[in-house]
């Protein structure tokens, strides 16, 4: 697909464009094209550029945005593989059909409601099939199949709120893995909320971290050493990076131009272990090394950055530490053992950093805990207030109790070392390992996760993967469930089999998901309302702004707005900056006293020139800001 081909896509996914007048709803792409010129460095809008924008013809710039829903079209399946049986020379001691598995939950895991449900072929994407087509038989034998294998279930109420382009995309590697957990296969995807498959890419071995670089490009990880690259899912291009990281996270800073992740030393390239424990910088330009830190205990599974401070995950430890990257001095450790900080649980129980034996809590659990969550994935910085994670809920020797594992959303106060978790939701999988929790932009938070066994028979526990979208009110917005073939028999779809190498071990086999990323093609827009300008006392226009995607720093963003039936300037503007994980931070632009009867036009645009245009409308017809804060869209944020 040639980039005029992937622009043309975008073109279907702006419903509330529909029904404008022709000459606001012309599409062109200029700013974008000029943007996308350079796929390693894209550019960024500083406050002087995006203001010189609006001394443009301002009605050129409106109509210069705007789309509809985007659809993907699944080509015939490819011809079966042949049926060879189960692969030979298995080594694992597992027998699955005399083993005595737990009994099936009885749990019923969808949205509430009128939701919809759509199923998909993962198997008749033609960039599938081409990367079957290549494979040997066992990998044919063990992962191509059963056809129809992804089944969604959403609320789009649930999921859209107050929104105004609230439908968005997932990004996330889906990999697939033999009987002894060894990678086979694996492919990044980009998929609508509806299961379509927009783009594939099949990489040289899994991916662990998959986060979005841009608005068009993924930047993902590879194990074993096989690489960092960033693939433009719209064009197809793909670029490998000038330095080797480990798979487990690596992140981009616009701000500081480098990159973080883990140093990938010896036993982390040895693909027979996983224990990253050096966090590193590398120049962007150059792949240069830079700033390096291990910490005295644990490996890191997660890394996030902010200014000159470094946030790591440290799983083992079950902790969080933030630390100084000009003097690595550990400035507070948030869990674990070694905790400084007081924490809440979401049902008010305290642990103190002075308690070690912490497990009064939770009647059932198996051995002594030290906090509120247990061997956590993707533990991560969202601002200075709030944090997310996702508690696997393991312990050194198994499950640490009955309850399955978390998505998990903190609000800390650092001033006071004090943390209370404001969200969670139990997914009724347990997840050794792996596992997300975002928020989003309406306030649901985003994850994954996989169950320690599969029961083929059962509607609710047939899938080898979870991904999820979830209310503050843990309502279930979204749900995606990937179906698999059974690792050690696949001609047998009807008993159930332990989801790892063997029951109660770590390796995963399997379809498995390690992250998911979500994010949009255009800047996202709540609901505008009116309200009075605290400083100035006029009437002003209150929305909150989001960019296309979580970013590690705050990036520039402008909002103009117009008088709908003039062909003129923008009558107002302002300058912001969108919150880099999607914690909701208000903008208010000043409608002119002379405009408060005349149907206004806002553009909310982002550092990339991409933007997205809103009807408001008469300003005096808006609902008051207290009547949309009312609703609780975002109640623990």
């Amino acid at each position: 697909m040639d980039l005029n081909s992937a622009k043309e896509m975008l073109v279907e996914h702006m419903e509330s464009m529909r029904n404008w007048p022709r000459w606001k709803s012309l599409v062109a792409f200029g700013f974008l094209c000029i943007a996308i010129g350079c796929l390693l460095r894209v550019p960024v809008l500083n406050e002087n550029t995006l203001t010189n924008l609006a001394a443009q013809d301002g009605r050129s710039l409106f109509m210069n945005y705007g789309a509809s829903p985007m659809g993907a079209n699944r080509p015939p399946p490819l011809a079966p593989p042949p049926q060879q049986g189960p692969p030979a020379g298995s080594k694992s001691d597992y027998d699955y059909m005399s083993f005595r598995h737990p009994p099936v939950p009885q749990t019923y895991r969808k949205p509430p409601g009128n939701f919809k449900s759509y199923t998909v072929d993962l198997f008749s994407h033609p960039k599938v099939q081409d990367a079957f087509r290549l494979a040997k038989d066992h990998v044919i034998n063990a992962c191509y199949g059963p056809y129809e294998n992804i089944d969604v279930f959403i609320n789009e109420d649930l999921i859209e709120k107050d929104l105004l382009n609230g439908k968005g995309y997932n990004a996330f590697g889906l990999d697939c893995r033999n009987e002894l957990a060894n990678p086979l296969i694996a492919f990044i995807l980009v998929m609508d909320m509806y299961g379509n498959i927009i783009n594939v890419h099949n990489p040289p071995i899994r991916a662990e971290s998959v986060v979005m670089f841009s608005t068009d490009t993924v930047l993902f990880s590879c194990i074993g050493g096989r690489g960092v690259y960033l693939w433009n899912w719209m064009t197809d291009e793909v670029h490998k990076m000038p330095f080797v990281a480990d798979a487990h996270t690596v992140q981009f800073s616009y701000q500081q131009n480098r990159y973080f992740g883990l140093y990938l030393d010896d036993s982390a390239a040895d693909m027979s272990r996983f224990d990253p424990t050096v966090a590193v910088s590398y120049d962007a330009d150059t792949g240069r090394l830079g700033w390096q830190f291990e910490p005295e205990y644990s490996h890191i599974n997660w890394l996030s950055v902010e200014g000159k401070y470094a946030y790591l995950s440290l799983r083992s430890y079950g902790c969080l530490q933030k630390v100084d990257m000009e003097t690595n001095e550990v400035i507070w450790t948030l869990g674990g053992r070694a905790s400084t900080v007081d924490i809440w649980d979401i049902n008010d129980n305290y642990y103190s950093p002075q308690t070690k034996m912490r497990n009064s809590y939770k009647p059932h659990a198996t051995e002594s805990l030290f906090g509120a969550w247990q061997h956590q994935h993707h533990f991560d910085r969202l601002d200075d207030r709030f944090y997310g994670l996702f508690d696997n809920n393991v312990c050194p020797h198994g499950w640490c109790d009955e309850t399955g594992s978390r998505m998990v959303l903190l609000l800390m106060d650092e001033a006071n070392l004090a943390a209370a978790e404001v969200f969670s939701f139990d997914t009724g999988d347990q997840s050794r390992i792996y596992g997300t929790s975002i928020l989003t932009p309406s306030g649901n938070v985003v994850g994954n996760s996989y169950h320690e066994y599969v029961y083929p028979s059962s509607e609710d526990r047939q899938y080898h993967v979870n991904l999820w979208e979830i209310t503050p009110d843990n309502e279930i917005a979204w749900r995606v469930g990937i179906r698999g073939m059974n690792p050690w028999n696949p001609d047998d779809q009807q008993n159930e089999y332990c989801h790892a190498k063997t029951p109660g071990v770590e390796p995963p086999t399997g379809w498995l998901v390690y992250d998911v990323e979500r994010f949009y093609t255009s800047p996202v827009v709540s609901q505008p309302c009116q309200t009075q300008n605290m400083y100035s006392g006029s009437t002003a226009i209150r929305f909150l702004p989001f960019n296309t995607i979580r970013t590690t720093d705050d990036l520039p963003g402008a909002a103009f707005l117009f008088d709908a039936g003039s062909q003129g300037a923008p009558i107002s503007q302002t300058n912001f900056m969108f919150p880099r994980a999607w914690v909701p931070r208000p903008v208010e632009v000043d409608v002119p006293p002379n405009k408060m009867n005349s149907p206004l036009d806002l553009l909310i645009m982002n550092g990339w020139q991409e933007g997205t245009p809103v009807a408001v409308g008469m300003v005096n017809q808006l609902p008051y800001c207290e009547q949309i804060e009312a609703m609780g869209y975002r109640t623990f944020v």
